[in-house]
């Protein structure tokens, strides 16, 4: 969108520029002088654009605005428990499972999942992306308790390695995941964070068991890593996190933050 142009009366229309380079050269649309907004579809998402906007007079005088305005945009990725194996991810044709939508994301995507139980062990794969339930969109809290990721005792529920800060996990029940390492290798049962500096927000982290024999592993969230900058810290936020085995939150090296959270009957 963009300011009308108030200099000039005699203001006819407006050309769009847009370009992958820094100095967008070719008009994809010419719009009425009424027109303030432009919708641009079938960009390729992570892909940097660039755009400017010029007036043109009724003498076909083009003003001279060099201002660029660059936008990279970004896919949401669709998951239903009633979507498909063979959904295109879209909210008309959702996903069936969290994990394939993670497969399919970039950095800076979102997977948006709608209410129900999802029976699987998710890993983000290094990938920093946000993953939430319907209360990313509504704030409805009704959804953190509605939306389920059950780990089947087959392992870690959330598995998080080598993403930051931007990566984020919101409004979830994680729960019924169980650490499947053997001794002296590091695990959890809910959520495994290595070398990572995620956010955990608004989720509910129980029922989840850790083998207090296998230590290092916990049964909330095991917590490690190199990170040493407040930057790279791990938030774990506006969380329940109860009833698991072994431990709630065990934690190694690198800072981590709890903020407003509830830890009981672990």
């Amino acid at each position: 969108s963009w300011s009308a142009n108030d200099e000039d009366n005699d203001i006819s229309s407006y050309y769009i520029y847009r370009s992958t380079s820094s100095v967008p050269e070719a008009v994809i649309a010419t719009l009425s002088s009424i027109d303030t907004t432009y919708d641009d579809t079938g960009l390729e998402n992570g892909t940097e654009y660039f755009y400017r906007v010029t007036a043109v007079n009724t003498s076909g005088l083009e003003s001279n605005d060099a201002n660029t305005n660059a936008v990279t945009p970004r896919a949401t990725w669709y998951v239903s428990s009633s979507g498909s194996e063979s959904g295109f991810g879209s909210s008309s044709s959702p996903l069936a499972t969290i994990q394939a939508a993670i497969d399919l994301s970039n950095t800076g995507d979102t997977v948006l999942v709608d209410a129900g139980t999802y029976v699987e062990n998710i890993n983000y794969n290094g990938k920093n992306i946000v993953v939430g339930s319907l209360y990313l969109t509504t704030s409805d809290t009704s959804y953190i308790s509605s939306t389920i990721i059950d780990g089947n005792q087959a392992g870690s529920v959330v598995t998080l390695t080598g993403v930051d800060s931007t990566t984020v996990l919101t409004g979830f029940t994680i729960q019924n995941g169980k650490d499947s390492e053997p001794a002296g290798f590091l695990s959890a049962g809910g959520v495994f964070i290595y070398n990572s500096s995620p956010r955990i927000r608004n989720c509910i982290i129980k029922n989840n068991t850790g083998d207090s024999a296998n230590a290092p592993n916990a049964g909330g969230i095991y917590i490690d890593g190199d990170s040493n900058s407040a930057s790279e810290t791990v938030v774990i936020e506006n969380c329940i996190i109860s009833n698991n085995t072994a431990t709630g939150i065990l934690a190694g090296s690198g800072p981590f933050q709890i903020k407003n959270s509830l830890i009981i009957g672990n």
